[in-house]
């Protein structure tokens, strides 16, 4: 008797899969990284692979309270810490400003992490910190790797800094982020796109996961053009190549700017959907810099723009399949010029 289709087609996607994951490991047999497992991604037919990590001592982390959540208490902070697993030791960098009592109180809460966790009081004069303020912190940290963190935003999950960290430790990777959904599981930040509005714009169409399309690159890992100064980690190593942060620039678009920098070294920058976030609250702040209303960055977006002129303009990394979903990018016919213009007219730009 013949087989029914359904075990016919049944046979074929085993078979695409055992193809697909034997590729995938003699990718990594030749990079001499050590694959643990590979498991399904999002999608029919991708894959992840779990790759096993090198020792690390020390992870710094530099706290951006950018939506000053801080002020209303730690919670985050210790959150965070607790879907750390206890195999990391962190350093976190806190910048307390002038009102050191309340952060002392915090440090003894910590008490419960202290084998682990190593809490670093900074008070610079703003809350806000600047780029010169940046570098010094980092310098004066003791991690090999340093993670860029909003507390605004929430792991969801215990395998959000391994996954980050598999993919820093990896040849040719300058940087990762993870990706951010509202309290909703929809997508509102996935990585920066060039071009995108005119200027530079954040991906995330407000998709679910089980919304999207394999053509929508929302949910795969990815190679990016930038990513955000809220959440993302780089390696020492690289940090150092660059000098770290370029300090013409204040307090914005120094993120895009480090990117940009890290592409020029022919170092990858990586957005991975498997390590992700969860905003607290809707966010007002920790993207502001990418809305035209925005009027406190000018001298830093002018010094950007200047710096990197038309590689800006587009995203070396677009995907038209985007297209598809209608709102991130738009076709390039007469109306997304006509849109382009409008846009730039919107920034000061034209």
């Amino acid at each position: 008797m013949a087989p029914s289709w359904g075990k016919f087609f049944e046979k074929k996607a085993e078979i695409c899969e055992e193809s697909s994951k034997k590729s995938i490991l003699e990718y990594y047999k030749y990079k001499e990284e050590e694959v643990g497992e590979i498991i399904r991604g999002y999608y029919p037919f991708t894959y992840h692979p779990v790759r096993r990590l090198k020792s690390i001592e020390l992870i710094s982390i530099v706290v951006l309270d950018i939506e000053g959540i801080l002020r209303n208490g730690f919670q985050s902070i210790y959150e965070m810490i607790r879907m750390t697993p206890s195999d990391f030791r962190l350093e976190i960098l806190l910048n307390v400003g002038k009102d050191r009592t309340k952060f002392e109180i915090f440090q003894s809460v910590l008490k419960e992490f202290q084998d682990r966790v190593q809490l670093k009081i900074l008070e610079f004069p703003n809350s806000e910190l600047s780029v010169k303020d940046i570098n010094l912190i980092v310098s004066d940290s003791q991690g090999s790797y340093v993670l860029f963190w909003n507390p605004c935003f929430k792991p969801k999950n215990e395998s959000w800094l391994y996954e980050l960290l598999q993919h820093a430790q990896s040849s040719g990777v300058g940087a990762v982020c993870p990706i951010i959904f509202n309290q909703r599981n929809e997508l509102i930040y996935s990585s920066l796109l060039l071009g995108k509005k005119g200027f530079i714009g954040v991906t995330g169409n407000g998709l679910k996961v089980e919304e999207a399309k394999i053509w929508s690159g929302e949910f795969v890992e990815k190679n990016v053009s930038a990513v955000s100064r809220n959440v993302f980690l780089v390696s020492r190593k690289n940090w150092d190549l660059l000098n770290g942060l370029d300090e013409s620039f204040r307090s914005d678009y120094w993120d895009v700017d480090f990117c940009l920098r890290l592409l020029e070294k022919n170092l990858r920058i990586v957005s991975n959907p498997f390590s992700s976030f969860v905003s607290s609250f809707t966010p007002k702040r920790s993207f502001q810099e990418y809305d035209p209303k925005y009027k406190v960055g000018g001298s830093d977006r002018k010094l950007l723009i200047k710096k990197w002129g038309s590689l800006l303009e587009s995203d070396r990394f677009y995907t038209p399949h985007g297209d598809l979903l209608g709102s991130d990018m738009y076709p390039r016919n007469f109306f997304h010029a006509l849109r382009y213009k409008i846009w730039r007219r919107r920034w000061g730009l034209n």
